[in-house]
């Protein structure tokens, strides 16, 4: 089996067609991760593949993730899941997403402490 070249380069993509980004590799070229497009990709940010880049693409990903859960869980009384199971897991999202941001903060936090103070204030 060939070994599979290292990326250099973490690139994020900006989709015209849903208005959001994805973050891909230089081997993987341009992909929309929403609408699933794959041309007329504008690229907005090339950066040296690093920790600190794939950190950075994880919680923009995991920020996104509970907006959309928050948003979810706020959504109006009669479109609300009939079914107690369904509303346990919609909720049981929610928190683990919360979770998963706040692991996140603490990961970069002991990364870089001046950038965890300036999110204090």
């Amino acid at each position: 089996m060939p070994k599979r070249k290292m990326p250099r380069w973490m690139i994020t993509y900006f989709c015209p067609r849903c208005s959001m980004d994805s973050g891909r590799t230089e081997l993987d070229g341009p992909y929309c991760f929403f609408c699933q497009r794959t041309d007329g990709l504008t690229e907005l940010k090339r950066e040296p593949m690093s920790p600190e880049a794939v950190f950075e693409r994880i919680k923009r990903s995991a920020d996104r993730m509970v907006d959309n859960l928050r948003k979810a869980h706020g959504i109006a009384e009669e479109d609300w899941p009939k079914n107690e199971k369904e509303e346990m897991m919609l909720l049981e999202a929610l928190a683990k997403g919360q979770d998963l941001q706040k692991s996140l903060e603490k990961i970069a936090a002991k990364a870089d402490p001046k950038r965890a103070k300036k999110r204090q204030l």
